[in-house]
Parts: structure tokens; C-alpha cells; sequence
């Protein structure tokens, strides 16, 4: 079989997401800062968690700071920031944003402190580290498919993906 110089071209816009760990962590406790122009806004301190899979095992450390911004539309944008210490004492700083759907009533439910669920929230990751041995996540980009759940102890379970491109020149 030949490839068309065409089929060649559509092949290098291919992607693949690769499994890298999942992660599960759960909140310390909560800071309401309140209604803002922006949306709802709110601070969840989160305790140690842990990261297991076929790339990166190990636990995000204890202090993570997830900044929740709930739009009046009921979309809840989270912007997070966390430590992560490998299995062999790598640390990996690990950011990511994304978006929840929380539903039309999400707003109004979460300003009267009502936690529903579960949830499923997306999020663009980036993770930066010194080590030579994780040097492969400071030019990745992660992708993590979330689970919000409020049960007791509520929990947050994300499965990140490597979104791996051809290299470039490819």
C-alpha cells in the first residue's frame, strides 16, 4: 500500500493519549471568598494524595491549593496547583485548569453551600520538574479526565493522558 503525500499530511496532525497515572486526593478543608464579578469564588486546600499508573507513581503532598471559580452559568472553572514526590523522591510541580459542568441551578446551588455530584471535570495539565529522569513532562502536554465525588470523605480521582504529537520536523 502506498501513502498519498496528502494521506502523509492528515497523518501528522495524528494524536495519541497515552495513560501516564491516576491521581486521588481530597480536600483539608475550604475557604469561601465569595460572590466576585468573575463568579463565585472559593479555596480548597487539599491533604496528601496518591498518583499510580504505568509513567508516574508516588503522592501529592499535602497543600495543594485548588482556587474554584463557579461562573453564574453554573460552569465551575478550577485552577490548581500541586507537588508531587515520585516514588524514587522526584518532585514534579503539577498545574492545571479545566471546566465542570455543575448544571443550569449550579451556581445558585453551590452560593447556598449545596454539594451535589458526581462531577466530571476536564482539565489542560502541565507538570515541571529538575530531575533528569521526569525530564519528558516539562516539554508534555497532560490532559486529566476527572471524577468529583462528595461522599464522606469527598474525593477527587483524575486519569491523565500524555497528549503525545509527532516530534517536530515530523
Amino acid at each position: 500500500m502506498t501513502v498519498t503525500g496528502e494521506e502523509k499530511d492528515m497523518m501528522k496532525n495524528k494524536f495519541e493519549l497515552i495513560p501516564v497515572c491516576t491521581l486521588v486526593y481530597g480536600p483539608e478543608g475550604f475557604q469561601m471568598i465569595g460572590e466576585t464579578p468573575e463568579g463565585l469564588l472559593g479555596l480548597g486546600i487539599m491533604g496528601e494524595g496518591k498518583v499510580t499508573g504505568p509513567l508516574l507513581n508516588g503522592i501529592v503532598l499535602r497543600g495543594t491549593q485548588d482556587w474554584s471559580l463557579v461562573r453564574r452559568d453554573g460552569i465551575h472553572r478550577p485552577e490548581c496547583r500541586a507537588v508531587m514526590k515520585t516514588h524514587d523522591d522526584a518532585i514534579i510541580q503539577l498545574s492545571y485548569n479545566g471546566f465542570m459542568d455543575l448544571g443550569p441551578d449550579g451556581y445558585e446551588q453551590r452560593k447556598a453551600g449545596v454539594r451535589n455530584g458526581p462531577y466530571h471535570p476536564r482539565t489542560m495539565i502541565r507538570m515541571l520538574t529538575e530531575s533528569e529522569a521526569y525530564a519528558w513532562v516539562n516539554r508534555t502536554p497532560f490532559l486529566g479526565i476527572g471524577l468529583l465525588e462528595y461522599g464522606s470523605p469527598p474525593t477527587v480521582t483524575y486519569d491523565i493522558y500524555q497528549i503525545s504529537t509527532p516530534p517536530p520536523g515530523a
